[in-house]
């Protein structure tokens, strides 16, 4: 049995005949749009589905498959030639102009390929960009490695890397294979400048990995220290490198957990589990080496913050 819920976009007859050539049951949505594309046999039956069809496939966001039904019904019955001048008429729906790109590439042709990326970028839709400034880069950075243009390889990767938020660290490994060796320090040093000042902010976690990529554990270091830190940080760079930092910085990485220690434990209005975490951070520095500094802090708690009972409660299971 096949189960199709478009037989509703045609006429009755019609509908009742696909109900009896295919043992159907049909009550239907949009969904059910390109299963009816399958089953029309001739030009009458495929009219009434074709309005259908076109009228779903004006729906920016969700019309995509009756944006492909309609292309392939039209094939079926009008033609390649008919098929290319309505898929044309269509580019300004993102899936359309992916497709055609890749049928661009696919058949060689990089200059339609290059020109359907570049336009995209001008599509509006309500009177906004029909997507974000780089969505199209990516089809273009492949462009670009396809046909072997190093330069512009490199100038694609890098605007991804400095002012998106696509593959950075992809990014950043394709550069590694394009600048030559001898020059890569200073090429990292321009970029992690340039990341200071890109289109997307200081992105202390991109610049944490870059440099410990590169083993330069004194700029992961001044990132953590840079960083912006309070009681609601879901994840911190300090997380992702607190163990390579410990053995390099051990004295500095206890003095940032006392620090973010005492913002958990003197908080107004804290939470349980954010003193068992203040708690937990203590064990961390003693665990670096530093225990007395621990012992310093917990000694202050008991005096300062007595009255915190659940903070009280956390350090007897030290």
């Amino acid at each position: 049995m096949v189960s199709c819920n478009a037989v509703r976009y045609i006429s009755d007859p019609i509908g009742s005949a696909y109900a009896e050539r295919t043992n159907t049951t049909c009550n239907a949505d949009p969904i059910g749009l390109p299963i009816a594309a399958n089953l029309v046999q001739n030009e009458t039956e495929a009219a009434p589905l074709m309005a259908a069809l076109r009228k779903e496939s004006k729906e920016h966001f969700s019309g995509s498959s009756a944006r492909d039904a309609l292309i392939a019904v039209t094939r079926r019955f009008q033609g390649h030639e008919a098929a290319s001048a309505l898929e044309e008429s269509l580019l300004d729906f993102t899936d359309v102009r992916e497709r055609a790109i890749e049928e661009a590439i696919t058949g060689k042709d990089w200059k339609r390929a290059r020109l359907l990326a570049e336009a995209g970028k001008h599509i509006m839709h309500n009177g906004s960009p029909a997507t974000n400034a780089h969505h199209w880069t990516p089809h273009l950075l492949r462009i670009a490695q396809l046909t072997n243009d190093k330069p512009e390889t490199e100038r694609l990767a890098r605007v991804l890397l400095v002012d998106s938020h696509q593959d950075s660290m992809k990014q950043f490994e394709l550069l590694r294979t394009l600048v030559a060796s001898a020059q890569w320090p200073m090429y990292v040093d321009q970029l992690l400048q340039d990341l200071g000042n890109g289109k997307r902010g200081h992105d202390h976690h991109l610049i944490a990995k870059i440099c410990a990529s590169e083993g330069r554990w004194e700029a992961v270091l001044t990132t953590v220290q840079q960083e912006r830190w309070t009681a609601h940080t879901y994840r911190s760079v300090l997380d992702d490198y607190e163990t390579e930092l410990g053995e390099h910085f051990p004295q500095n990485i206890a003095t940032l957990l006392a620090e973010r220690a005492e913002i958990l434990a003197s908080r107004t209005g804290a939470k349980p589990d954010e003193y068992d975490k203040a708690v937990r951070m203590l064990r961390r520095i003693r665990k670096l080496g530093e225990t007395q500094l621990a012992d310093n802090i917990v000694a202050d708690w008991r005096v300062r913050l007595k009255r915190r009972p659940r903070l009280m409660e956390a350090m007897r299971k030290t």
